[in-house]
């Protein structure tokens, strides 16, 4: 992974000559396993540490266009995780609030239902962080998310996932009433 800067201090990844993409992942978590023990030599609290791990899980994202497929949300999230980001189950089970195996079973049923890749838009991206909330299932925070900070209306929700607005419409209201709670 090489880190150039792009304006004062800006940094970003270019990913077509990185390092980290040739490695194990056993050798990914034994050079990341060392850049802590590094920087913790060099003053880095464990307290920042959490602070940056944070940082980096709730700045994922994931484009709008992985869930206008005809796999569940649950299934889209765990396909585009596990091929797109190289994540392993553990991890987004970590990221999502699920158990490794229900993601794992998920993701095979995707599989099995769209063997290709999909077909990414990046022009609506939804934050990694959203779908952690376990009170609410995956659909109801993507629907809640779009409507509340994106002021989507359930019709214009429904067109971009390719659902019915009634499905939207009831999704969007379920949610209502688990925050409310």
């Amino acid at each position: 992974m090489i880190l150039q800067e792009k304006k004062e201090s800006e940094l970003y990844i270019d990913r077509s000559n990185s390092l980290v993409s040739v490695l194990t992942e056993k050798g990914k978590e034994d050079l990341l396993k060392a850049l802590i023990l590094e920087l913790k030599r060099e003053g880095l609290t464990e307290q920042k540490l959490f602070e940056l791990y944070n940082f980096a899980n709730e700045s994922m994202l994931v484009p709008l266009s992985v869930f206008s497929t005809n796999l569940s949300p649950l299934e889209s999230l765990s396909k585009f995780l596990k091929e797109e980001m190289s994540l392993n189950y553990h991890s987004i089970g970590e990221l999502v609030k699920r158990n490794e195996r229900s993601i794992w079973a998920t993701y095979k049923n995707a599989s099995s239902k769209m063997p290709g890749k999909f077909q990414l838009d990046w022009s609506i991206k939804i934050p990694l962080s959203i779908f952690s909330n376990r009170k609410l299932s995956i659909l109801e925070n993507l629907v809640y998310f779009l409507v509340e900070k994106y002021k989507l209306s359930c019709r214009e929700v429904s067109e971009m996932l390719h659902k019915s607005s009634s499905t939207v419409w009831t999704t969007y209201n379920r949610a209502k009433k688990k925050i409310e709670k």
